[in-house]
């Protein structure tokens, strides 16, 4: 069975770097790419993909929403994540939502990618080492020392934008929320990370990898 790849991502380095080495690895295979909503879905309903790697910067649409849309579409959608985020903090939430794997770009070498792609591909979920140590240490201590595990997934994703810098009116556009909603989410992270102030709580976004 020929097989097919979606790479969903903002920027073309990281599109043609992906593509390249999908076709050095499966020489046969389909390999086509989206950079926004609208080419996702016109690409999620003309087929289905042996795997879709997936960025979770992508414009005009949230990254919760976006990967429950995918499987939406298609349930049994095979999805690794493959992004700047911190899998040790998003990505147990992502694996509950249906996602396979989840890799860092930062520890993505070559044939760690390939590593993920065919633990998926066989089946399985494909765990990262850095991911799979902290859910050990989590086990024997019975509780995460990561602050940022203690926040829902909106909360996250509000903290994301915070500690690039985005203002409140910028994240409430992206996230379709009104910025007074923004402004209650961002009291309620500021309570539990126990910071007081955006000096603070960038501080402890820096320390832990956000």
């Amino acid at each position: 069975m020929k097989l097919s790849f979606l790479t969903i991502d903002n920027y073309e380095i990281v599109r043609s770097g992906l593509k390249y080495m999908l076709h050095e690895a499966f020489p046969n295979s389909l390999i086509e790419e989206a950079t926004n909503w609208e080419t996702i879905i016109n690409n999620l309903k003309k087929r289905e993909y042996s795997l879709i790697i997936l960025d979770l910067q992508i414009p005009g649409i949230d990254s919760t929403s976006l990967v429950k849309k995918i499987l939406t579409i298609q349930p049994y959608a095979k999805i690794l994540i493959f992004t700047s985020d911190n899998e040790c903090v998003l990505g147990k939430y992502y694996y509950r939502i249906g996602v396979k794997g989840f890799l860092n770009k930062k520890a993505g070498v070559q044939s760690e990618i390939l590593r993920a792609i065919q633990v998926i591909l066989s089946g399985n979920k494909y765990i990262s080492e850095e991911l799979l140590k902290e859910l050990s240490d989590e086990a024997i201590n019975g509780t995460s020392v990561n602050p940022f595990i203690s926040l829902s997934l909106r909360e996250l994703e509000i903290a994301k934008y915070l500690n690039i810098g985005e203002n409140m009116k910028g994240i409430s556009k992206t996230l379709n929320l009104s910025a007074s909603t923004i402004g209650t989410y961002r009291a309620k992270i500021y309570k539990k990370l126990n910071v007081n102030n955006f000096v603070d709580f960038k501080a402890i976004a820096e320390q832990y990898g956000l």
